[in-house]
């Protein structure tokens, strides 16, 4: 009987979907919420103030994370304010696999999130250069648009020669077309960059 308990549980590890076992290798990074009405707090303990609450499946920037008494509490900005919080690790997953965590197009998606607002209250402390914007029906950042001088995503400013942006993300997944240099985390989420004379006139964000 033993044996055969043994069997399932291994089965069960096997089969298991893959986020479940997926972790957070770099930081700021992008979290889902798994949970409902989970508390976020002003420090890693569960006496401390409350500041909100997230649920499933609200998204958050991780900014760090700690272990105390062997429970892990990840630091997050506050998606609908200004304050840096933390919510316990046991709510919270990576949105992107390890391996797409590694990646410079990760890397920039989440200086992306962080720079224009996460959501459409973070999106009001935004004070650079106009930006068209579109946001899902949560409220959280669905399309980015900018293409005015000065406007910038990560390192790579309107302005810039296709160069720029190989030096910064590497060879792209848009082939050796004129006029568009573009890159994927996935089916929904991509960064493009349309040029005309090999400069960059527009930037586009979408997941």
């Amino acid at each position: 009987m033993r044996k055969f308990l043994a069997v399932i549980a291994m089965v069960l590890l096997l089969t298991a979907p893959s986020y479940a076992a997926a972790k957070f290798v770099t930081f700021p990074g992008l979290g889902t919420c798994t949970g409902t009405y989970v508390r976020y707090r002003a420090e890693a303990d569960t006496n401390a103030e409350i500041l909100g609450r997230l649920n499933t499946p609200e998204q958050v920037i991780i900014l760090s994370q700690t272990s105390i008494d062997g429970d892990i509490w990840y630091e997050i900005e506050d998606p609908h304010g200004e304050d840096v919080a933390w919510i316990f690790g046991k709510y919270i997953v990576p949105v992107f696999s390890e391996k797409n965590q590694r990646t410079k197009t990760y890397s920039l998606m989440v200086d992306i999130l962080q720079n224009y607002g996460i959501t459409r209250d973070k999106g009001k402390f935004y004070d650079g250069p106009k930006a068209k914007v579109r946001y899902s029906d949560g409220g959280y950042l669905k399309y980015l648009e900018i293409s005015r001088k000065g406007s910038a995503f990560g390192e790579i400013q309107i302005g810039d020669g296709r160069e720029k942006i190989a030096e910064v993300l590497g060879e792209d997944s848009a082939n050796d077309d004129e006029f568009l240099v573009e890159y994927r985390l996935d089916e929904d989420t991509c960064i493009r960059f349309i040029l005309e004379d090999d400069v960059i006139q527009r930037m586009v964000f979408e997941r």
